[in-house]
């Protein structure tokens, strides 16, 4: 067994303010829960008050992504915020200050 990673991270707007409780969550879980390659963040945490979040318990070696959701999301925008990050075995790995975008191989022509 290895021991588990951790993403950190501050989501901000373009101004560099806090975006506080927005959720965050994988969006197409569906296809990621038949990829092993791929880990999924569920929905049910949101930043914080300074726009913070942490995720921990992930598994090595999977890729991590995850878009800002839900009613705070549609505020300040939804995109990626955390996107196709994979771990090393205990490795807290901090993305900093970072701003939701619209995902390219996604968006709508």
């Amino acid at each position: 067994l290895q021991p588990w990673g951790v993403i950190t991270g501050r989501l901000v707007d373009a101004e560099g303010k806090p975006r506080p409780k927005v959720d965050l969550m994988t969006v197409d879980w569906q296809t990621a829960v038949r990829d092993m390659a791929r880990g999924i963040i569920a929905n049910g945490e949101q930043t914080d008050a300074q726009g913070r979040f942490r995720y921990e318990g992930l598994v090595p070696g999977q890729e991590y992504s995850a878009n800002a959701v839900g009613d705070q999301a549609v505020k300040g925008g939804f995109g990626v915020v955390i996107d196709r990050v994979v771990l090393k075995p205990g490795e807290t790995r901090d993305l900093g200050d970072v701003h939701s975008r619209v995902d390219k191989t996604e968006a709508k022509p």
